[in-house]
């Protein structure tokens, strides 16, 4: 049997991983400069799952940088950003899809995803809810900067079109 504390720790797991898996759709629709509510929509809902969304975003990303070649440094980070949210995504996957096992012999409790098995203890579940915590502010450090120099090179080449 798993403790309240593990329990409680897979909850906060899923509610950080949510905000992160909301993130990487939300700043995907701002980077390509979607504010109409119907076409961020409708670009949205194309992109159902975690792995959808984060290549949808990384996408997103190559494009910039073929348009903007100097705002590969920006670019750069918030493509790292993805990778350690793909990365820590597959950890959470194996906590919260697994199935419980009761290992009575050794008396502990495992969890097994896809076919193979995980130590179930509480600093591992407090070590990836850190992991999870600092990608999600990692994503928003990059995501930041990046969108301010992008409107700012799009709001000067509308300026001089004018």
């Amino acid at each position: 049997m798993m403790t309240p504390q593990q329990y409680e720790l897979i909850g906060r797991l899923t509610i950080e991983f949510n905000e992160i898996d909301f993130s990487l759709e939300v700043y995907a629709l701002y980077l390509v400069g979607a504010r109409e509510f119907a076409m961020a929509e409708r670009l949205s809902t194309r992109q159902e799952y975690f792995t959808q969304k984060a290549q949808f975003l990384s996408d997103v990303l190559a494009a910039i940088l073929q348009e903007y070649p100097d705002l590969s440094d920006l670019v750069d980070a918030m493509k790292k950003c993805v990778a350690q949210a793909k990365q820590v995504a597959g950890e959470r996957n194996r906590v919260v899809h697994g199935l419980l096992i009761h290992d009575i012999k050794r008396k502990r409790v495992l969890l097994r995803h896809k076919g193979v098995d995980y130590e179930q203890d509480e600093q591992r579940l407090a070590r990836l809810l850190t992991r999870l915590s600092q990608t999600n502010e990692s994503l928003a450090e990059s995501f930041f900067p990046l969108h301010e120099a992008l409107e700012s090179k799009r709001n000067t080449a509308i300026a001089s079109s004018n």
